[in-house]
Parts: structure tokens; sequence; C-alpha cells
């Protein structure tokens, strides 16, 4: 069962986020529980319930929402909660995902409250929030306080901020940034050297004045005081950086001599197996990307695995042998570096190879090692499991190939595995971070390629991974280098994981979903598109809103040009929006000159490099529109709205000092002319293109058109 057992109380009347307790009986033969839901992308790992008597409990923060969730067994029996009857069937948590279905349970957090007070009409003071705590609310951003306050649906015509910066008291009226079925977003910017307090005065229909403080609305209000605010004073290099991801395999083969014995010859569609792509490759080709325009390389991952993907790590300390030495990724570091172009790494950090030198002692010595606490055994002793299948696993993690696929693929096939995996994988066996040794291991490994050169860490299956050991995690590698950035994959909304001290970014699934069904799959309109765009970024501080690691694919997804039916006009929209839009956009290697794949491992086809068989048109717009994004700040830093002009028309606006961006994109199949009011002055378009404009200007868009107009200062 699951209950709301009260709110977060900030001060006085102030209050934040429910406070939720998940409660389930102790299923027999259960050594660990966990609660799976979109605030934890659906994966086991995250949230534990801790054993009470005979039943696991856990308490969750959560924002007011309507939530789904399940229980997961030992990482593989997934469960509803029995003494909930509220369910959901067929629920697919992500909808391009066909094949993940369950019945799910539903528990309603706050929503009945705010329905409730939304049917009565009036002020409801319980429902103004303002946490500044949370970056989302208040945060520095370059030379400017960024100031939020979140209000019932249509309760309040008009908000003012009252504020004291240094010596001088100002009062700058909120703009209403977005409205939700159940919320008005308010937000100001304020320019200010020093903030060092500030109140809200909000108005209702009927004129009355209400001025929420430090302790909410009351008699005689005090300022909120500023003592501490999250944020940053200068940029980091990661925030809206042009990142381009590699899967290293499928780039280049720049050095034969390091080839696997097999090599897979056939292009498509891709097979799982070796195409011999290496690091020299990458280095090889490095010319190639500078062109392009691409900032920084997101390479998955180099270390030793018996894998082509390499997800299942045999020694992190050391460059797999396909791909090179460590010399030869110095050398990468090196060049990209003096060309301006940073390096993160993929970190499998949530589970190993069978053949890694823990999980393989464990294999041997059972509880007795020291390793065995590192993993979620679900047997005793290692004496526990059947001799036959002891005895492969045995065998293979002593092969230096480890064949796991082949061997123990087979002959654990339909039986219950005696550890916890990724995804029921056997050849991933899943560590177990409430071991400290575990978390201090990982630490080591981040310092020892942070100390090389590494510019950030993607964390694999970060949400499988309990949130005190991530932030330990970070907090240790940001103590040492704090111009590194710690990206989390995560498959749900980034609300849920940007939290200040775990991830500097996340990959932002949620956008990608958005940009699919406006600009490739035509299912909603303009307006729904600016609506969730503008709601996922008023939930977030600037500053984390810029550093989201946004992307249209990746190794994981089917390839945009496939999804998009080989019409390039919709692949180039979708790119064009990642571009101008807040966060940081990256391309997958191969998108900017017409790759094609399915799913995995198609996806993750042999780069092209044969330039007749290029999409040159493709790769000329993209360049265009990068240079853009390179040659103006706004486009990188700049603050972000959004609106629909018509059903499948889009207008994007940036803005930072004097500086101002527009964006219009035609997601239709016939001419549209639009109407752009309230634009002056000369802006260049990406084409290098002077225009002029004088109030409301009528403007052309071609059929899945764009054009992307940066104001000339």
């Amino acid at each position: 069962m699951y209950k709301v057992v009260g709110r977060e109380r900030i001060k006085g009347n102030r209050l934040g986020k429910y406070i939720v307790e998940f409660n389930t009986k102790w299923n027999t033969g259960a050594r660990n529980i966990y609660l799976i839901s979109e605030f934890t992308s659906w994966f086991p790992g995250h949230i534990k319930l801790r054993k009470i008597g005979d039943r696991g409990v856990a308490v969750v923060k959560l924002w007011e929402g309507i939530y789904h969730y399940l229980y997961s067994v030992n990482g593989y029996e997934f469960l509803v909660d029995e003494e909930n009857p509220e369910r959901i069937k067929n629920y697919r948590p992500y909808p391009e995902v066909p094949s993940l279905e369950f019945t799910v349970s539903v528990a309603r957090v706050g929503v009945d409250e705010l329905e409730q007070a939304l049917k009565e009409g009036g002020v409801h003071f319980e429902h103004i929030v303002h946490v500044e705590t949370d970056p989302a609310f208040i945060s520095k951003y370059l030379d400017y306080y960024v100031v939020r306050i979140k209000t019932l649906k249509n309760e309040f015509v008009n908000i003012e901020l009252e504020y004291i910066c240094e010596d001088h008291v100002g009062i700058k009226v909120m703009d209403k940034v977005v409205s939700t079925k159940y919320h008005d977003f308010y937000e100001t910017v304020i320019k200010c050297r020093r903030l060092k307090a500030y109140r809200f005065i909000l108005y209702d229909s009927l004129t009355n004045r209400y001025v929420y403080g430090d302790e909410g609305v009351v008699e005689n209000p005090s300022f909120i005081l500023v003592r501490s605010i999250k944020g940053v004073d200068k940029p980091k290099w990661y925030i809206g950086a042009i990142y381009y991801s590699i899967f290293v395999d499928s780039f280049h083969n720049g050095d034969p001599s390091n080839d696997p014995p097999t090599i897979i010859r056939r292009y498509a569609p891709r097979e799982p197996g070796y195409y011999g792509g290496d690091i020299r490759g990458i280095i090889e080709k490095l010319n190639y990307l500078i062109d392009l325009g691409i900032e920084a390389i997101y390479l998955t991952p180099i270390f030793r695995s018996p894998s082509y993907h390499r997800y299942d790590v045999v020694d992190y300390h050391v460059v797999d042998r396909y791909l090179g030495t460590l010399e030869d990724f110095k050398e990468l570091l090196n060049k990209a570096h003096s060309n301006n172009i940073k390096v993160v790494i993929d970190l499998p950090l949530h589970h190993s190879s069978i053949c890694f030198k823990a999980f393989r002692e464990a294999l041997f010595k059972g509880n007795k090692s020291r390793y065995w606490k590192w993993y979620n055994f679900l047997v005793e002793d290692i004496g526990d499991v059947e001799e036959e299948v002891l005895d492969v696993y045995r065998k293979t993690v002593m092969d230096p190939e480890c064949p796991c696929r082949d061997r123990v693929g087979k002959v654990v096939k339909g039986k219950k595995l005696f550890y916890e995996t990724f995804l029921g994988v056997p050849c991933m066996p899943k560590f177990n971070y409430d071991n400290m040794e575990v978390v201090e291991f990982f630490k080591n490994v981040i310092r020892h390629w942070a100390s090389i050169g590494v510019d950030g860490f993607r964390l694999d299956v970060s949400l499988g991974i309990p949130e005190h050991a991530l932030n330990v995690l970070y907090l240790d590698y940001k103590g040492m280098f704090d111009d590194g950035v710690f990206i989390g994959e995560v498959t749900g909304d980034p609300l849920y994981y940007m939290h200040e001290e775990t991830y500097d970014s996340v990959m932002n699934y949620e956008l990608r979903r958005l940009i699919l069904a406006f600009f490739i799959e035509d299912r909603i309109t303009a307006t729904e598109f600016a609506l969730k765009t503008l709601e996922q970024y008023v939930k977030l501080a600037p500053y984390q809103a810029n550093s989201l690691y946004n992307l249209v694919g990746s190794h994981d997804t089917p390839r945009i040009m496939t999804i998009a039916n080989g019409d390039k006009r919709k692949v180039l929209q979708a790119y064009a929006y990642l571009i101008t839009a807040y966060g940081a956009p990256s391309i997958y290697y191969g998108d900017e000159i017409g790759v094609e794949g399915g799913g995995d491992p198609d996806n993750r086809r042999p780069m092209i490099w044969d330039e007749s068989k290029w999409d040159k048109q493709l790769l000329v717009e993209m360049k265009k529109l990068l240079k853009l994004r390179r040659k103006h700040r706004v486009l990188k830093l700049g603050f972000y709205h959004a609106q629909g002009l018509d059903r499948k028309v889009l207008l994007v606006k940036r803005w930072l000092d004097d500086e101002e961006a527009l964006a219009v994109f035609n997601a239709s199949d016939n001419v549209a002319y639009i109407t752009i009011s309230g634009v002056t002055g000369k802006y260049i378009d990406q084409d290098g293109n002077v225009l002029e404009f004088k109030g409301d200007s009528r403007i052309k868009l071609m059929p899945r058109g764009y054009i992307v107009l940066v104001k000339i200062v």
C-alpha cells in the first residue's frame, strides 16, 4: 500500500513536496525488494525497501502527481501492490517500446486536494509553493538571479517580486511561463550583483493583495533572506556544449594490428560482433569532427571487455586490447584538447562482467571471499548453486576470452539466476552499492581516468544505483575536478533526477519523445509541444536545463532517419530544434550524413566513410546550424521560451543580455505563412542572409522547413 504521510514544511505556512510511504508485505525468498516507478526510470536499485518486521518500507518525497509503480523482488519478479486496488492494465512506461508493458499500481499524490481546491475556487495558501533550497525556484545564473513561484492554476492574475538588491528595493512583475493541468509557474529574472532578500506580492481576480514571505502568507510577512543560492557565475564547458556520440567499435578501424579475430563484413543489418573500430580510428577522423563543429566527444565504454559493446567490463583500469593502448587514448585526449574538444567516457558502474576479478573470486570462494558482498547473491553460499551450472561459470571465467554469452547463456536458459543482474542478463551481475567497498572502488576508477585527462563520465544505468552512492561519487569527483561532468543515463523525466549533488546532467529521453511526437510522427500540436518543453524547462534551474544531454538517437534507440522513413526534412527539423533549444545537443555518429538503422544492434551500423554515399545536403545544413550555435552564445546559454503559432508551426525564442535568437518550424506538409509580432531590427539566418524586421513581419516557410534568426547587436 502507499499513503501520503505529510508534506515538507519549509517554514511557517510554506509547504513543499509530499512525503509518501510505500509499504508492502515482505515476500518469502526475497533478498531485496525495490520500488520502481517514473521516479526511478523503472529500474530496480535506486530505491530499496527497508525490511521492518514482515514488511518492506520506503519513504519518498514527491511533487503532486499521478505515479505508476511496481515492486521488484530481487530485480526479477515484478509485482503490483496487492493492497492498492487502483491499477492500470497494459501500461507502457515508454510508448516507443511496445514490448515493455505491465499492469501497474497507481499512487495519487496530492492530486485529490488539487482537484478539490480548483473546484472550490478562492485562494489556497497551501498551494503557493516556493522552496529556496531547490534551484528550480531560485538560482544564480551568470549575472542573473532567476526566481520562480508555483501557484494553483488561475488563482492569481498577477504576481510581483519585491526584492532587495544590495541597498536598492525593487518591484518586478513576474511572467507566467507556463500553465499545466493544476498549476501556474511564474518567473522573473533579475540582473543584480548581490540579491539580499525577496518576497512575493500576489493579486487575485478580485484585486485582493496577498504577500508571501518567509513564513508564507501571514500578517506582516518578512522577506525571505538569501543565504546560499545554487548556480553558476561563469559558464561550465558542458552547459550547452555540442556533443558527438561515438559507438567506438562502429566508428573507424585505424589500426588493423589490434583487430579481433573475427570481423563482421556485412554492413546491414548489423549483427552482434566486431567491426574493429578503435581509438586510432577516432584520432584519424578527428579533423572530420573538428570540421563538423562539435565541442565534446562521448565515447561508449573503452575498458577491457569480452563483448563488442563493452558494457560488461572485465578490467576498469585498462583500455580494451581491440581498441588500442593507453598511449593511444592519451594521444586522443591531447589532440582533442588541443582543438578545444572535451572527451567524456561511458562508465558501466551498475554491473560488471562475470569475469571481473571480484565476481570471479566469489564464484570460487563463495561467502568467504571479501567480494561476496560486492554483489547481490541470492544464495547463502556458492555451494547452493547447482554443480553443473557452477562448473560452466568457473570454466568460463577462467577462459581469457570469457565466452559468457555462448556458454553461460545456454546453461542458465530458463533457470532462475543466483544473483541480481542488469535486466536479467546473466553476463552482467549487478553491484551491491550498500557495500561501501564498491563505492570506494569506483571512486578510484573515476579518479584514475580523470587524472589521465578525461573530462567527464556518462554513468550507465545510473538509476539502478542508490542515490546515497551516487552522491558520494559525485562529491568526491567534483571535489577534485570541479569542471568535470557527471551525466546520468536516465530514461524518464529529468525533473526526478537532476539533484544538485548527484548529476550535472542527465540524458533527456523525455525531450526525445516529444521531438518524435511533434516533428517526426505528427502526434501532438505545436502548442502541446511548446507547453511540455516549457514545463520541463521551468522545473529545473536554467543552468541545469541548459546542461541536459539532449538527443534524438543513441546506441539504444533506432536511428532517427529510419524512424522518419528517410524523410531528411524531418531529421533536419529535429536536429535544428535541438541546436536552438535549451540544453546540450548530441549528434549520434552518422546522423549528420543520413546513416540508417533499426533497433539494437542495427542502430550501431558502422560509420560510412565513402563520401559518395553521404547525404551531403544534410551534412551541409547540419554544419550551418552548428556554426550558428558555436558563434552565438545566446543559443548555448540563453533563456528559453516556446509557443505554438499554428497547429504545426512552432516558435522558439532564446535571449541573454542584449542577444536574442528566434527559430520557427513548420512541421506540416504545406507551405506556411506566419506573422511574427514585435520583432524589430536586423537578424542573420542560418544561411548567412541578413533580414530586417519592423514590427509584425510575415515569413514564408516551406513544408517541413525552418528558419533560425539571430539578432545582430
